[in-house]
Formats: C-alpha cells, sequence, structure tokens
C-alpha cells in the first residue's frame, strides 16, 4: 500500500490545474450528497454525516470535509473516540474522506490503523450535445412503483453503486429518503421497452453532478453506461447547464468510460474505511 503513494502523487500532477473552481464543486457535490437526509454535526476536523435509519451502509454514515492540512497528532487522538461513538451507534465501520494527496503522516496514520484506502478521480465536461444521440429515455423516479422497479431492477446485484455490498433493497431506500430534499433525482434508463439500468441528478450552479449510475447485469459491455452519460449530457444541454461531472473509483471500468467520452480529470479524492471489531 505504500508503495502505491509515488505512482497516485504522478497521476495527481495530470489533473487539469485550470479546472480548479469545478474541482471543487465536485468535490461540494459529494459533501452535499452525504448530507441529504442525514443528520450533520461539525467535529474538530471533520463533518459527521449519519442516517441513522441506514446505519449498516457505508454511504449513510460518513466523515468527510476533512481540510488538506489537517493535523495529523488531532487526528489521531480524534480516531479512538471516532471508533468508540460509531459502537455506540451500533455501526460496525468507519468510513472517512481526505483530499489527495494527503499529508504523508497522515496517510501512515491511517494505514497503521488498519484502514483500506481507495482513490477516486472526479472528471469533468464542458456541455455540447453528442454528435450521436443516446437513444435512451429516462424515466423520473417518483411514484412508489417507480421506486419498486428500481429496487428490483438492481436486487440481484451484491454490490451497488458505490461498490459497496449491501441490500439493493436497503440502498434504494436510502437513495429515496435522500431525494425528499428535492436536491437529488433519479431516473430510470430505457432502451424502447427494456429499463437497462437508473442514475441519479444533481445540479449545483451550472454544474450537473451525476450519482450512482447502475447498469443491469443483463446489459453490460454494450456500452449501454456509455449511452446512459450522453444521454445525461443531451439533458444538460437542453437545461442549458455549463458542465457535468461524475467521479469514478481509480483503475474500474468508470474510469475507461469517462476517458473514452472525453472527460477531463481535475481532482482526486481518497477513501478510506474500516471494519470495528
Amino acid at each position: 500500500m505504500h508503495g502505491s503513494t509515488q505512482n497516485e502523487h504522478f497521476l495527481s500532477m495530470k489533473l487539469r490545474p485550470d479546472f480548479s473552481e469545478e474541482a471543487d464543486l465536485l468535490l461540494e457535490s459529494d459533501y452535499v450528497y452525504f448530507e441529504l437526509g442525514a443528520k450533520n454535526a461539525q467535529g474538530p476536523v471533520a463533518v459527521h454525516s449519519f442516517m441513522p435509519e441506514f446505519r449498516d451502509l457505508p454511504a449513510a454514515c460518513v466523515w468527510h470535509r476533512l481540510p488538506a492540512d489537517v493535523d495529523v497528532l488531532a487526528l489521531a487522538r480524534l480516531l479512538p473516540r471516532m471508533e468508540a461513538y460509531h459502537k455506540k451507534l451500533s455501526v460496525s465501520f468507519l468510513r472517512l474522506y481526505t483530499p489527495f494527496p494527503v499529508a504523508s503522516a497522515v496517510e501512515k496514520l491511517l494505514q497503521e490503523a488498519r484502514f483500506q484506502r481507495r482513490v477516486e478521480t472526479g472528471y469533468r465536461f464542458k456541455v455540447t450535445p453528442p454528435a450521436v444521440p443516446s437513444g435512451l429515455r429516462f424515466h423520473p423516479v417518483c411514484t412508489a412503483s417507480d421506486w419498486k422497479q428500481k429496487t428490483d431492477l438492481q436486487a440481484l446485484d451484491n454490490k451497488q453503486a458505490d461498490g459497496h455490498a449491501v441490500s439493493a433493497t436497503r440502498y434504494v431506500a436510502m437513495e429515496r429518503e435522500k431525494t425528499r430534499s428535492g436536491k437529488l433525482h433519479f431516473y430510470l434508463c430505457y432502451d424502447g421497452l427494456s429499463c437497462i439500468g437508473s442514475v441519479g441528478w444533481m445540479e449545483l450552479g451550472t454544474l450537473v453532478r451525476f450519482k450512482n449510475l447502475y447498469i443491469h447485469s443483463t446489459f453490460r459491455r454494450q456500452r449501454y453506461a456509455t449511452r446512459v452519460v450522453s444521454g445525461l449530457i443531451e439533458m444538460a444541454a437542453a437545461r442549458q447547464m455549463h458542465t457535468i461531472g461524475c467521479f469514478a473509483l481509480d483503475g474500474e471500468a468508470g474510469e475507461g468510460i469517462y476517458k473514452g467520452l472525453q472527460f477531463d480529470p481535475v481532482v482526486k479524492q481518497i477513501e478510506w474505511m474500516k471494519t470495528l471489531d
């Protein structure tokens, strides 16, 4: 794990520095997503966003908004308290996000505390209508029947859109709770009569942030994810939005999709996850 740091620092040098404002908006979109429908509390070094009814889901219990210059000694003192607090809440994990790159002392502290580390890259695209229409139809998820269809669509997978192994019923119920704010919307994606997937949509200023892109297993490896993103770009253009963006785990399938669509990598962050004894 230590040996990968130098390579990832090299990758971070390829980020587009001229998009710093959009990079900040992308990071903010993640923070806003965590805070939707949650109890949010500012701690000494981070914000804790917690949805008590979904305490079993990593997406519903997150520490975030850590500053890039977080004090390692303060974090070292807080980690045992954070673990004890999660156990008191009957939460079996500790999940937090840091900027990338993070100070080597902070990285060493978290690695020695047995956190697993995943790097995510934020991508952006200046909205221009695609040359080839996606040919897909986007149906807003509004009614109980729509939400049931979304749940059934995702029910056979043991991993959900954030890459964690959780129940589809629980995960979609959490998504539905987050939509009650009016800031997050979901769509079922159709090719003809076939529902091939779903995706979330948030707006921050003139940025569209799409979240939780899901393609049913029957339709994977057929370029449907690319077509869904193209369809979102079409929607963004129709609504006169300037930019569209997302995050993708480094080295996973989404990375190739966004690079193939000429999205620019503009920012990185690190997810740290630990299972509590």
